[in-house]
């Protein structure tokens, strides 16, 4: 998301730059966008993916079509409030629940055990796909740190 809001910038950038040119290298140099500005591009965000979030994302994609996009926007709903204090508080309470969980148990294992665990404590307010997230990120952070 955060790779594909930068190019949308530097795109939106180069498209408003309304200066007159006065020859064609500073046309490509002022309007357009170089190969090498996109690798570049791409080699700030690369690692991204081994955040809980990017984990996440990947596990969105192993999911079957028709749950992908609610849970997409499940953790879009997530990324929206990270930085909330009852975000933090959801995710303490995650962890908890996380700790007596089996530790063998796969991605989507943990999803669907923890998952309803964590509504019946949290509340009916997050929905399914959202508690799903808040575990998973949970998981993925833990196995991250250490």
């Amino acid at each position: 998301m955060a790779l594909c809001e930068a190019l949308e910038g530097l795109v939106s950038d180069r498209a408003c730059n309304e200066k007159q040119q006065p020859d064609y290298e500073s046309v490509i140099s002022n309007k357009g966008i170089s190969g090498e500005e996109v690798r570049r591009l791409f080699s700030i965000y690369e690692d991204r993916e081994e955040t809980p979030q990017g984990l996440v994302n990947e596990w969105i994609k192993e999911q079957p079509p028709l749950m992908q996009n609610s849970l997409r926007i499940a953790l879009q709903e997530y990324t929206s409030t990270v930085m909330e204090p009852q975000a933090e508080s959801i995710l303490n309470i995650a962890n908890s629940l996380l700790k007596e969980a089996d530790p063998s148990m796969s991605p989507n294992e943990i999803a669907e055990t923890v998952g309803p665990q964590l509504i019946s404590n949290v509340g009916p307010e997050i929905s399914k796909e959202l508690a799903k997230i808040y575990v998973l990120i949970a998981t993925f952070k833990t196995a991250l740190e250490g």
